[in-house]
């Protein structure tokens, strides 16, 4: 099974002190940092100078992308009130492990995220951020490639900062491009504000988690629960489930995309099976299970984490369904929508 590591995390002291204090130095080269090549980090995206007390950089092993090596990731430290926060900036392709990689996509889109704005392929949150690039980054064996940004904290205080972390990722993606030698002709920009901000977590008792007919717990359990809506998009959507009494542990996670770019993330995680019973491809597993299908003429993929966890024949089945009604296409599958069984 995935590791139960991956909290629907709101926004961290730490990160909205980094991301205030550094975003136009990401974004422009200049700010509270000098712009001394000697003390360039995350491959000429941000410039350490006089006024970095409190952010210690460095690049680790993994380097600066080149054509040869189209990978790399710079890591900050910043020191809190509360201690030290770490945030790593990666360039690459996604996890090769598909029980990783499911688990390495849900953390970046689902609920706490938001689309970026301005045609660009990705997502951020408070604590989080991911940009898939264009085709001509893609790796040798077809695989896309993307800036992901991600923290080691787990406090939580008020909602903030996406769109700082949004420029943060989307400085680091022209850099790291120009590294690797498949920069664009224009640079990636973002010029739009981020106009929605993520939902707050409910108390879930009984009905609709995350308000979609039919998604519902036994009473008994419902007092335990408790919810958080992602986005809801043409593109995106995601929900997700948490024990409220024992530690936030995972109970149900859900994911739809159909952006092209984020789609192309999951590879062949799919597979080329058809199920009986359901529209497209699937694979189910005991850590994910993934399904791919044409909706409303686009490409479709639908996820859950943890099948085993919550029979993923009611939930999965539930989910796809309320979301293929919502863009208008047909039905994903025809199994029962309560009852059923793993």
């Amino acid at each position: 099974m995935i590791p139960k590591t991956r909290r629907t995390k709101l926004l961290t002291a730490a990160v909205a002190a980094l991301v205030a204090a550094t975003a136009v130095t990401w974004a422009t080269g200049t700010g509270p940092f000098g712009s001394s090549p000697e003390t360039s980090h995350c491959w000429g995206s941000w410039q350490e100078g006089e006024g970095s007390d409190s952010v210690r950089l460095r690049e680790d092993k993994g380097g600066t992308p080149s054509p040869g090596h189209p990978q790399g990731t710079c890591t900050a430290t910043v020191a809190t009130s509360k201690g030290d926060v770490t945030v790593t900036v990666s360039y690459g392709p996604a996890p090769a492990s598909p029980s990783e990689r499911t688990g390495w996509i849900f953390s970046h889109l689902g609920p706490g995220r938001v689309p970026l704005p301005d045609g660009l392929s990705g997502a951020a949150g408070a604590d989080t951020g991911l940009l898939v690039l264009p085709a001509k980054c893609d790796t040798s064996d077809g695989r896309p490639t993307a800036v992901a940004l991600e923290t080691d904290a787990t406090s939580t205080t008020d909602l903030g900062g996406i769109g700082e972390v949004a420029e943060i990722i989307t400085a680091a993606a022209n850099h790291g491009m120009e590294k690797a030698g498949c920069a664009p002709a224009k640079p990636l920009r973002i010029t739009s504000p981020v106009l929605s901000l993520p939902e707050e977590t409910e108390s879930y008792f009984a009905g609709r988690a995350c308000r979609i007919p039919g998604l519902d717990f036994p009473q008994t359990r419902a007092t335990r629960l408790e919810y958080q809506v992602g986005a809801v998009s043409r593109d995106l959507q995601s929900c997700a489930v948490r024990d409220s009494h024992d530690s936030h542990t995972e109970i149900l996670d859900l994911l739809m995309v159909a952006e092209p770019r984020i789609s192309a993330l999951f590879g062949d995680t799919a597979g080329t099976t058809r199920l009986p019973g359901w529209r497209g491809t699937g694979t189910f597993t005991d850590d994910y299970a993934v399904l791919r299908a044409d909706c409303a003429g686009r490409a479709t993929t639908f996820l859950t984490l943890d099948p085993g966890a919550v029979p993923p024949a009611r939930t999965f089945a539930v989910f796809a369904n309320a979301v293929a009604q919502r863009l208008g296409c047909a039905a994903i599958t025809t199994l029962p929508p309560a009852g059923a069984t793993s």
